[in-house]
């Protein structure tokens, strides 16, 4: 009996080695992608959710994209200041179609993460700053004139997609 409590035991941890050394290996293909794309300059980023007033996540349905293509950032941000009860969609949505006048990009491998910052043509009040984990997860800061900073979550994703 225990020695087949012992064989059972050496069998799970075997597998579960095998199992961490698959994800091990994903991740790593993963995180080589993802370096490619980021270097590359020419990305496009999934708007999922924006984190609203008191740091409270809201989920987005939509197809809200950022595109940085041939010097270009293209964007959407919904609820961008938002207030609740728009007069029309336009209020709702701050759009952005841009050259690029700066964009600066860091490894910051001990995060592992790439740490994004744009500056644009027009209009020139705006700073995108990106956080793209090597997983491909981002987070989007747009921070206006005023200093004041709207969060969005997304999802790293190739331009042609």
């Amino acid at each position: 009996m225990n020695i087949r409590i012992l064989g059972l035991a050496v069998i799970l941890a075997v597998n579960s080695f095998a199992a961490m050394a698959q994800n091990s290996d994903k991740a790593k293909k993963e995180a080589i992608a993802v370096k490619e794309i980021v270097e590359s300059r020419n990305f496009k980023i999934n708007i999922l959710n924006v984190l609203r007033e008191k740091r409270v996540y809201m989920d987005i349905y939509s197809k809200n994209t950022i595109e940085i293509a041939d010097g270009k950032l293209v964007a959407k941000f919904p609820y961008f200041y938002r207030n609740d009860n728009p007069s029309n969609t336009a209020q709702s949505y701050l759009k952005i179609d841009s050259d690029i006048r700066t964009m600066k990009i860091k490894n910051k491998a001990k995060s592992s993460m790439y740490d994004v910052s744009i500056k644009i043509e027009k209009p020139s009040k705006y700073v995108v700053n990106i956080d793209i984990g090597y997983d491909g997860n981002c987070m989007i800061y747009v921070t206006n004139s005023q200093k004041k900073t709207v969060i969005y979550g997304g999802r790293l994703i190739e331009p042609n997609m």
